[in-house]
């Protein structure tokens, strides 16, 4: 049994985030991609035109696994790479229009999926829930935190 002494942080967060990937995935394998190619394409949604090392960073990825993501999302046409217009040795990723029409048609049934996936907590919690997370990865992403490694 999980209590709070042993181990939100150890055992109840990564149950929880394994069981969420499980679902998202089996909504995003039919397109023969991942739970982790759709956070890709999201956070371009968000703010495009990142390099590969800023989505490194931000996503938690090892380069090589970003450049893999990014590759595999090049070929379905759902992303483009270009050089810098400021570092010539880095690669800026943008959606393309069919990366836009890919997430569309993706976000209601991801909705769905987290909706089951928070059917225990009430809205309430809900709400508190990602008011926790938002700034628990606001404060893991921010430069100037030294347990970012990121840098």
């Amino acid at each position: 049994e999980i209590t709070p002494v042993t181990g939100v942080q150890t055992c109840a967060l990564p149950i929880s985030r394994l069981e969420l990937i499980r679902g998202l995935d089996a909504v995003i394998q039919p397109s023969g991609l991942q739970a982790r190619h759709f956070a890709l394409v999201r956070l371009l949604l968000q703010r495009p035109g990142l390099n590969q090392a800023q989505i490194s960073a931000l996503l938690g990825t090892d380069r090589t696994t970003t450049m893999k993501m990014a590759a595999d999302l090049e070929r379905r046409s759902l992303v483009s790479r270009k050089r810098s217009a400021t570092d010539r040795r880095a690669n800026t990723l943008s959606l393309t229009p069919q990366g836009e029409r890919w997430i569309a048609q993706l976000q209601p049934a991801l909705e769905d999926e987290e909706a089951r996936f928070l059917e225990p907590l009430s809205p309430g919690e809900r709400a508190l829930l990602q008011e926790l997370l938002v700034r628990l990865v606001q404060h893991a992403t921010t430069p100037n935190n030294p347990n970012n490694q990121h840098e």
